[in-house]
């Protein structure tokens, strides 16, 4: 297929949902940049495209562009780290991202993606949480999003803007600020479910932000809703066939099962949570907590 399909469907899409270049864009590339995509001149970088087809909700594995031999092992690389860190490795992923972070250009979303990972790594250091809500409200502003913001924008949120919300409700979570995680996962579930998306990129983070909803409201005491949630987390992990967060999932539902007084319920899904997190060789101290960022 030829760039300039590529573009044209690029145009094609924009133009459907009444966007402009420079909304579609910011903080992505520049607007001349995406006129030569568009018109074929110019071929983007995996990132660029990545977030371009994000923001327009489209399905970012239509399309196969030509990436070279060292973007393929630096995507690998950084996915190892991620998933490295997703484990609760986070020696083992911090070392990785290490070694990458001087092999990629930057551009506006490349420097959003790296400005996420340091705040990740410096509230998993225990950092405060002002000092990372800070650090994430400049990486949202990478690419003009800021955190009080409306999430019912004609432009849809790339993958890291909606790992930097999700992190920022984290954050308030740690502040025992509640009611704004509240309000900040609130919207994310509302959002995933009522706007357009490319049904693989939704699954990515839809069962991580169900979790984090569900873990805050057993918190706060609001045990039956928290297991209608972990309840519909558990269908979407079983729908998706991704079963990394099913674990975490089920061992929320038997907190929450526990507290309501169905103890036999409880019990058995406990034993499923144990058993899964010994089958997916995941770290199980971790249980209970939000998770920041999943692949």
């Amino acid at each position: 297929m030829s760039c300039n399909t590529f573009g044209n469907y690029i145009v094609d899409a924009r133009k459907r949902q009444g966007i402009t270049q420079e909304e579609l864009c910011f903080g992505i590339c520049s607007p001349g940049t995406l006129s030569r995509i568009e018109n074929g001149s110019t071929i983007p970088r995996r990132r660029i495209y990545e977030a371009l087809m994000q923001r327009l909700g489209q399905p970012v594995s239509l399309w196969r562009l030509p990436i070279s031999d060292v973007d393929m092992e630096l995507y690998g690389s950084l996915r190892h780290a991620v998933q490295c860190m997703m484990h609760n490795d986070w020696e083992k992923g911090e070392a990785l991202l290490r070694a990458c972070r001087g092999r990629e250009r930057m551009s506006g979303n490349s420097r959003q993606f790296w400005q996420l990972m340091g705040a990740l790594l410096h509230a998993h250091r225990g950092g405060e949480p002002d000092a990372v809500l800070q650090e994430l409200e400049s990486a949202l502003s990478v690419t003009g999003r800021r955190v009080e913001d409306s999430l019912y924008h004609k432009c849809l949120l790339t993958f890291e803007e909606l790992l930097i919300l999700n992190n920022v409700a984290i954050q308030y979570q740690r502040k025992q600020n509640y009611r704004d995680a509240f309000h900040m996962w609130d919207q994310l579930k509302t959002y995933l479910e009522t706007r357009k998306m490319d049904p693989d990129e939704k699954d990515r983070v839809y069962s991580m932000l169900l979790h984090n909803y569900a873990n805050l409201l057993r918190v706060m005491g609001q045990w039956q809703e928290s297991l209608d949630l972990c309840e519909t987390g558990i269908a979407e992990c079983r729908k998706s066939s991704r079963y990394l967060l099913l674990p975490y999932l089920l061992y929320c539902k038997g907190e929450n099962l526990k507290q309501l007084g169905r103890n036999e319920e409880a019990d058995s899904v406990s034993v499923q949570s144990d058993n899964l997190f010994q089958l997916y060789q995941q770290d199980c101290s971790c249980k209970g907590e939000a998770i920041p960022i999943i692949l």
